[in-house]
């Protein structure tokens, strides 16, 4: 996975096994070993209070700290 910084907090992005780019045409998003590592990353960060949003079909992750959530009713 790749961390980034976005406005208010970061975005992870999955990567390919070993670092590469899915410019290389090996990512598959979704893929068995992803989504184990994926459920450990989310319950890792929710479990420190952090918001966890999906972003796109690619399943990035923005990661926000709790000020900077806010709700509307």
């Amino acid at each position: 996975m790749r961390v980034s910084d976005v406005p208010s907090g970061v975005c992870i992005h999955w990567t390919a096994l070993g670092g590469r780019s899915e410019q290389n045409g090996a990512h598959v998003p979704g893929g068995h070993s992803e989504s184990i590592v994926r459920a450990a990353v989310l319950a890792v960060l929710t479990g420190h209070g952090l918001c966890v949003l999906s972003s796109g079909a690619a399943g990035d992750l923005i990661v926000l700290p709790p000020d900077q959530v806010h709700f509307r009713t």
